[in-house]
């Protein structure tokens, strides 16, 4: 479903295409708002990941994507693409005070494994919730961090999750886990 209009939307917007000039609350996977914002980032988190993305919304709610690659861990090859990343995210921020502000992040990163020729398939997937404080310490340069929260799903019963936890995960049920842990990033303008 697709909200698309020229105008100020007040109120929420639902649906998986969401354009207007500004919108209260909009909750979609692309969502363009001419009087929003985009801000580049960078976050590293404690499974090893770094990724480059781009966070971009309205004044309460917003999307992320990225793409990034395991640079630190037991099994890690820094340099070397053997691993490719892809994350997309959805989220709901609070300003607090001019230079700082809360947010609530849900996103899913889709981790790819030794490509097998050409093609790159998904090994497992990553679903992450984070709580995250953000400030902004110069104009167009903010801190940003916060305690995670990674559900481990394999695609295929053969990738050890352990591998990506950090400490000892917690099991649910036969091939899910989980743990707690931390990410932390720098986002620009």
């Amino acid at each position: 479903m697709a909200n698309i209009t020229d105008g100020d939307v007040r109120g929420f917007q639902l649906g998986v295409f969401n354009v207007s000039r500004s919108a209260t609350g909009s909750l979609g996977l692309v969502n363009i708002f001419l009087d929003g914002y985009v801000q580049p980032e960078v976050t590293v988190s404690d499974d090893g990941l770094l990724m480059v993305g781009i966070r971009h919304g309205s004044r309460a709610f917003f999307n992320t994507y990225g793409l990034g690659q395991r640079v630190f861990g037991p099994e890690s090859s820094p340099g070397a693409l053997s691993e490719l990343a892809a994350t997309l995210g959805l989220g709901w921020r609070l300003e607090l005070a001019e230079a700082l502000d809360v947010s609530v992040e849900l996103t899913a990163t889709s981790v790819m494994v030794e490509p097998d020729g050409w093609l790159w398939s998904s090994d497992f997937t990553l679903y992450k919730l984070k709580p995250q404080l953000s400030y902004e310490v110069v104009p167009n340069l903010t801190v940003f961090g916060g305690p995670t929260l990674t559900l481990f799903s394999p695609s295929s019963g053969e990738v050890d999750a352990t591998t990506y936890a950090p400490w000892e995960p917690w099991r649910v049920g036969d091939s899910l886990v989980l743990w707690p842990g931390l990410s932390a990033g720098l986002r620009f303008f």
